[in-house]
């Protein structure tokens, strides 16, 4: 599902990035191309999020201590 919005801001970024308009100038360029990587970067992070599992497993060894860790901080 999350790729369904990650495509569409992909192909706006690449869009912005290749357009130039000369009446803009060259600083109106660098602008849309700097909003186009935000764009592209908006969507790798999308696509890339990665949900968290549960674990119904007993939690031993490096997984136990990354939870005392996690406790420690809060």
């Amino acid at each position: 599902m999350r790729f369904l919005f990650a495509i569409p801001l992909i192909l706006i970024g690449a869009f912005l990035i290749g357009l130039s308009i000369d009446d803009i100038g060259d600083i109106g360029n660098v602008i849309m191309d700097i909003i186009g990587w935000g764009i592209i970067l908006v969507a790798i992070l999308i696509g890339r999020h990665k949900k968290e599992k549960n674990h119904h497993h007993k939690q031993t060894g490096s997984d136990a201590s990354i939870m005392e860790d996690r406790f420690f901080l809060i």
